[in-house]
């Protein structure tokens, strides 16, 4: 030790024997149970995502609308549910009910887009008129919007989204004092 040098000894970390093949399986479990819990995970981020994409675009469409519905000088005409209730006829009302929603919200207000008229999914928003009892009951008496949802189809009301559902009912002041 003259030199001021300390000398260790070698400690070997490598074993000589190396995995066995139930530890490589297990390995291997142990990631594809993690990468399967990422990919539920990334599934279920998505529809969340789109189900809010959806909700925004509804809720911008209605506030527009209802300055439209309001509105006694508006020429806006709602139209009919087709008589037959299939989603091929439903699908050809929605969009028609979209474009003619578009033509007289773009009178109002040039910022209205057509891209806002079709949910995250892709099917168009439709504009269901007041009485419109097969795809939902509007609370106040207005036309409402609804989209069909991640399974694009208006008729399987489970996962279809409806602008009534976005208000908020307002609280009075006696309500929340408890009187």
């Amino acid at each position: 030790m003259a030199s001021g040098r300390i000398f260790f000894s070698r400690i070997r970390i490598s074993s000589a024997r190396g995995l066995t093949v139930l530890e490589l399986c297990a390995f291997v479990s142990v990631i594809a149970v993690l990468l399967g819990g990422m990919v539920s995970l990334a599934r279920h981020v998505k529809s969340r995502g789109a189900e809010e994409l959806t909700r925004q675009r509804i809720e911008v469409l209605r506030q527009r609308a209802e300055l439209l519905w309001d509105d006694p000088e508006s020429d806006f005409v709602e139209r009919p549910m087709p008589k037959a209730l299939n989603e091929p006829d439903l699908l050809a009302w929605a969009t028609a009910g979209s474009a003619q929603l578009l033509a007289k919200l773009s009178k109002y207000d040039e910022s209205v887009r057509p891209d806002v008229f079709y949910d995250a999914w892709g099917t168009p928003i439709a504009v269901a008129p007041r009485d419109g009892r097969q795809l939902g009951m509007s609370p106040n008496g207005h036309p409402f919007l609804v989209s069909a949802g991640p399974d694009r189809l208006f008729l399987s009301q489970a996962d279809n989204l409806y602008s009534y559902d976005l208000i908020v009912p307002e609280v009075t002041t006696s309500s929340a004092t408890g009187d």
